[in-house]
């Protein structure tokens, strides 16, 4: 995120957006709330999987493995509209308490051996 906004971004609208979401995991601030990582990660994957895809299809060669760390700022293209909706879907814990709390509720009761 930080290259797109030092590189990529030009206007100021998409360097506020960017500006939110890099802000959402600022461990300086003096807040209750934390960003679900899981979920924040589900929704770069939402974003990503289809720009991995066209990778894939544009290459002629079928057999390179293309992962997500073939992508870069150059073959993503990042959209004010794409970071507006990421901080719309955004989740928040309000705790670090809860969040141990659903990865706790989380496990399936089959496979544990408590």
């Amino acid at each position: 995120m930080r290259i797109y906004l030092e590189k990529v971004f030009t206007s100021t609208g998409d360097k506020e957006i960017a500006q939110k979401l890099l802000s959402l995991f600022n461990t300086d601030a003096d807040t209750d709330e934390y960003v679900d990582l899981d979920h924040f990660a589900d929704l770069w994957l939402t974003i990503l999987i289809p720009q991995l895809d066209k990778l894939r299809n544009d290459k002629s060669r079928r057999r390179k493995l293309y992962t997500l760390r073939d992508l870069n700022y150059r073959n993503v293209k990042l959209t004010s509209k794409n970071m507006e909706w990421m901080l719309e879907h955004c989740q928040y814990a309000n705790t670090l308490d809860e969040m141990v709390a659903a990865c706790i509720i989380g496990i399936e009761k089959n496979n544990s051996k408590i």
